[in-house]
């Protein structure tokens, strides 16, 4: 299966403080991270790579990629992989929301496709991006994936394709 990049974006090569404590009250404010993504990210298993990296994301609903009406996170995971493509760094939905903006008018919301990283309560979450109400702003969220929770085919997903050979 030919998968079509949607998006480039260069990451890493800085700390989780740097990422998420920008001086500029601005950036807060055009770019949002709710309560359960911040807990996420402060917690040890939340890493960042070390230098810079330009990645491929693509951007597929459940359906495109063959997927059954209802599929399990852990069933994603699995059809992904098999396509030779890789889940996402977990710092990978911070810089594409900042990279978003309003050229993405026909997204709504977005699951990374990810190792879930649990929260300060243990429970295990992958970063979700969506639009706020009045369709303004991109919010970046952590959500709480119980083993049995199943995904409708029109969910759209991202995820990293491999590097160019």
């Amino acid at each position: 299966m030919i998968i079509p990049v949607w998006m480039e974006a260069e990451i890493g090569g800085v700390s989780k403080d740097v990422l998420l404590n920008p001086l500029d009250e601005q950036v807060l404010e055009t770019y949002p991270i709710g309560a359960f993504a911040k807990d996420v990210i402060w917690q040890n298993s939340f890493t960042t790579l070390h230098a810079r990296k330009v990645l491929r994301f693509a951007r597929r609903t459940l359906g495109q990629i063959g997927c059954s009406e209802r599929s399990t996170f852990e069933s994603l995971k699995a059809r992904i992989l098999g396509f030779g493509c890789l889940l996402c760094p977990a710092e990978a939905a911070v810089y594409v929301q900042r990279q978003l903006g309003d050229r993405q008018k026909d997204v709504l919301q977005l699951l990374f496709l990810m190792e879930q990283i649990a929260d300060s309560k243990g429970c295990k979450r992958i970063f979700k991006v969506n639009k706020s109400h009045d369709f303004s702003q991109w919010w970046l969220h952590a959500i709480c994936l119980p083993p049995d929770k199943e995904f409708p085919s029109d969910t759209e997903i991202v995820f990293v394709l491999p590097d160019k050979k």
